[in-house]
């Protein structure tokens, strides 16, 4: 079986939400908390929280969640640059004996740990460079991805590439896992979306 570890990304601004969307009411706590606890119940190896706007108030307020669940928290000074910068701040601090990582969102509660457990058992006997979790053929989150991947990572122009430039350079070693919720497609970036999706929550 894999070794794998997750990078969590709570670093943008949230402008189109008006606020942080990893300290959103969630059921009975935050979203951060909710995406932090369910990482935590999968067995993972390392967990990497990035961090960059309004990231004290994060540390402050989940401070029990993160020390409790030995999740490192690391701050990205280049935040402003865009997702990609983030990536790579997270994937700079993986340990070097993981096989993979998943790359989580940071508005996306909704995560399950029979997601992370069905998408590492495809890694483990797949042999891909990166697993994507489909819903009627649109693809979602979290991205699982080879640790094989690291170097060109790091190397990724953050003025015009995207993960999805890569992914696109290796399409022929990318699977897709067809799943049959909804939710894998969603995030929340405005109020409107959190209201949307707010009922569809369960309290585990």
């Amino acid at each position: 079986m894999a070794t794998l570890g997750a990078v969590v990304l709570a670093a943008g601004k949230s402008e189109r939400m008006g606020r942080n969307k990893f300290l959103l009411p969630w059921g009975k706590g935050l979203a951060g908390e909710k995406i932090l606890h369910t990482l935590s119940s999968c067995g993972l190896s390392q967990i990497v929280l990035i961090l960059g706007f309004d990231g004290d108030s994060i540390l402050s307020t989940l401070a029990p969640t993160i020390k409790g669940r030995k999740v490192e928290a690391v701050f990205n000074p280049h935040y402003e640059e865009g997702m990609i910068s983030s990536v790579k701040t997270g994937v700079k601090g993986l340990r070097g004996d993981l096989d993979g990582f998943f790359l989580v969102l940071g508005d996306q509660p909704f995560l399950k740990a029979e997601w992370i457990a069905k998408l590492k058992d495809f890694f483990s006997t797949s042999g891909a460079l990166a697993v994507i979790p489909t819903y009627k053929g649109k693809r979602g989150h979290p991205l699982l991805l080879s640790l094989r991947l690291r170097e060109e990572i790091m190397a990724l122009d953050e003025r015009r590439e995207t993960l999805k430039t890569l992914l696109r350079r290796h399409s022929d070693s990318i699977e897709e896992v067809e799943f049959s919720e909804e939710e894998i497609l969603w995030d929340l970036d405005t109020p409107e979306e959190v209201e949307r999706h707010k009922d569809s929550y369960k309290e585990e």
